[in-house]
């Protein structure tokens, strides 16, 4: 375990790899059992290493401090530009607290201009999202996951959402390295794809065997009948 836990609940949800060795890795405090559920910590935040894993650093510069009221939170690195980055953070209880930029590396953070519908997008339940997703062309071209699929073209500073497109609960998103604007995106109502950078056009796979299960239960008096 080269990046110790703060607490025994704390977790990696995410590990980006960029150009010069550098690594960042995102961090989630949280505990789900039947009679609790905890979706934030101390253990919240965003590290950065420099040599290979050996050492990290958690990032500041504008980002939360570590505290019990810091939840899941979201990165997002530009492909084509590695300075450019982005976190969304959301609360333990839930809802949306803030969406980040930073234009060195992770050095310091900034914060553009409020949206309404960026912090409506993640409902009362901002855990169950937690991703970002940018352009491997368009550093400020950017997707984040929520009910609806969030964008933005400009890096952060206005956001469009897209209720209409597409089933809502945004989990997944991919572009093809086959086919230039080829964009896969899973969300609770399936996969769907677009050949515009995910800036609209999406086709619904029309496909798809497999399901999503919500629960599953055991006959007492019969335990062979499920």
């Amino acid at each position: 375990r080269v990046l110790p836990a703060a607490t025994p609940y704390t977790g990696a949800t995410e590990a980006f790899l960029t150009s010069g060795g550098t690594l960042h890795a995102v961090m989630w405090d949280h505990r789900r059992e039947p009679d609790l559920r905890t979706y934030g910590g101390i253990g919240s935040g965003v590290y950065r290493s420099t040599d290979g894993g050996d050492t990290w650093q958690r990032l500041g510069g504008g980002l939360p401090e570590a505290g019990p009221g810091v939840g899941r939170i979201g990165l997002g690195v530009s492909p084509s530009d590695p300075r450019r980055m982005y976190a969304i953070v959301n609360r333990t209880s839930g809802p949306f607290d803030a969406f980040y930029v930073s234009a060195d590396g992770g050095d310091t953070w900034t914060l553009p201009p409020a949206n309404a519908e960026l912090r409506a997008s993640q409902s009362t339940f901002g855990w169950w999202f937690g991703k970002i997703w940018v352009d491997p062309d368009d550093p400020l071209r950017v997707h984040v996951a929520g009910v609806p699929l969030m964008t933005t073209r400009d890096g952060g500073q206005t956001w469009t959402a897209d209720y209409d497109s597409m089933h809502v609960d945004q989990h997944a998103m991919v572009w093809d390295a086959r086919r230039p604007g080829r964009v896969y995106l899973g969300n609770d109502g399936g996969v769907y794809r677009s050949d515009n950078d995910g800036d609209g056009g999406w086709v619904k796979a029309t496909h798809e065997p497999y399901t999503q299960f919500y629960s599953a239960a055991i006959t007492p008096a019969n335990p062979t009948r499920i």
